[in-house]
């Protein structure tokens, strides 16, 4: 069984930046490739040496803010990824957003029951 860490593009020996409030981000990509390394506080990313970052939206009210913290400082990232929650996640609506910010957004990837995941990259 492929892994959510395989199904998102993420390999061994990278570092991935997760942007999210909770531990069960983390959990998602459970087991993580060998050598993978996983960061959460932006001070401590150094953008030029992340290979992928997971933008977690577990809430649509709270989405615009994050994506403006967020997107910005993405641009050397080549692998982007927002992850919705199934229930308040509207893969549409996030895709409009993200294009505001001179992105766009492929086609939604569902993980599990819970979470859908939209690969992003710069236009």
């Amino acid at each position: 069984m492929t892994s959510h860490a395989e199904r998102l593009g993420i390999g061994t020996d990278q570092l991935v930046w997760i942007v999210g409030d909770t531990v069960e981000e983390s959990a998602l990509l459970d087991p993580l490739p060998p050598g993978t390394d996983v960061v959460r506080d932006p001070d401590e990313v150094d953008d030029s040496r992340v290979d992928a970052a997971l933008v977690v939206i577990d809430d649509p009210a709270s989405a615009a803010e994050q994506l403006d913290d967020t997107l910005p400082r993405l641009g050397s990232v080549r692998l982007v990824w927002i992850l919705l929650s199934q229930d308040h996640g509207d893969p549409a609506s996030i895709a409009r957003a993200v294009d505001d910010y001179g992105w766009t957004a492929g086609e939604a990837v569902e993980l599990d029951e819970d979470w859908l995941a939209l690969p992003v990259e710069q236009a």
